[in-house]
């Protein structure tokens, strides 16, 4: 895998790649415990095709909160890659927003690009989660099994 960015004349290996210019101005914008870590924007994972995207962002939601991280709804897919979905607890955990990317082509660039949505963050309460919500549905095996209240 290996990634490169507009005005850049070369392809590099990719490992762990930082937005350019993104290190000294995280830098200078926290707290000094935290100078040197500026998440990358790119990390090839050891699965094969498979890369983790920052968004750029931070998130943190209000309490009872979370975010379901997905593929933008009403969209056709992007060419080359598959998001992957998670749901992060931004409530409980401040930090990145991460997306894991399958790509689907080899041999042929996959652009992200700055104008085109490739991941949407959508607002979740938890509680459309939790095991008493999840527990409480239930299945009948045909039609003749409806109640006349359903």
């Amino acid at each position: 895998m290996h990634w490169t960015w507009d005005g850049h004349d070369a392809w590099l290996p990719l490992e762990a790649a930082q937005c350019p210019g993104l290190r000294p101005a995280f830098d200078a914008a926290v707290p000094a415990h935290l100078r040197g870590t500026a998440p990358p924007m790119l990390t090839a994972l050891p699965e094969p095709g498979m890369v983790q995207v920052w968004t750029g962002l931070f998130a943190r939601t209000a309490p009872s909160w979370s975010l379901l991280l997905r593929a933008p709804a009403n969209l056709p897919p992007a060419p080359g890659f598959v998001a992957y979905e998670g749901i992060l607890e931004a409530e409980r955990w401040f930090g990145p927003p991460f997306t894991n990317l399958r790509l689907t082509r080899t041999g042929t660039a996959v652009r992200l690009g700055p104008n085109t949505p490739f991941l949407q963050a959508q607002p979740l309460p938890r509680v459309a989660y939790a095991e008493g919500t999840l527990a409480a549905s239930g299945t009948v095996p045909s039609l003749a099994d409806f109640a006349a209240s359903d």
